[in-house]
């Protein structure tokens, strides 16, 4: 089954039964390291990443590593962001990927979200 990351700061998610594993990355960091030591047929990322952080560095990350994510099985690429300014930059960033890039509602996915406690 595939396995989805889900990189945000706050929100833990319920994805349906029998939809493969997710993983979660809480800081770019994080996402990177993941990235590199797992494969992932999806990602799906929050713009803003806590106080005084944000997405931008890994998506020009993925840029920069977009035939090795290719190659690792990478395809979908979700941005699932409440900032507008931040959804359209990443869409703009990755538009020249061969990735399949969405804008969504969590629900579109089937994801229930529960902020972290």
């Amino acid at each position: 089954m595939a396995q989805m990351l889900i990189i945000d700061d706050e929100r833990s998610f319920h994805r349906p039964e029998n939809t493969g594993t997710t993983i979660y990355a809480r800081n770019n960091k994080e996402a990177i390291h993941v990235l590199m030591t797992m494969d992932f047929f999806e990602v799906s990322l929050d713009h803003d990443l806590g106080p005084n952080s944000e997405i931008r560095p890994l998506v020009q990350w993925i840029v920069n590593m977009k035939d090795f994510l290719w190659k690792a099985g990478l395809r979908y690429i979700y941005i699932h962001s409440m900032n507008p300014v931040g959804v359209d930059w990443i869409e703009k960033t990755l538009a020249n990927t061969d990735f399949h890039i969405m804008r969504i509602t969590l629900n579109q996915l089937g994801i229930v979200y529960d902020y972290r406690t």
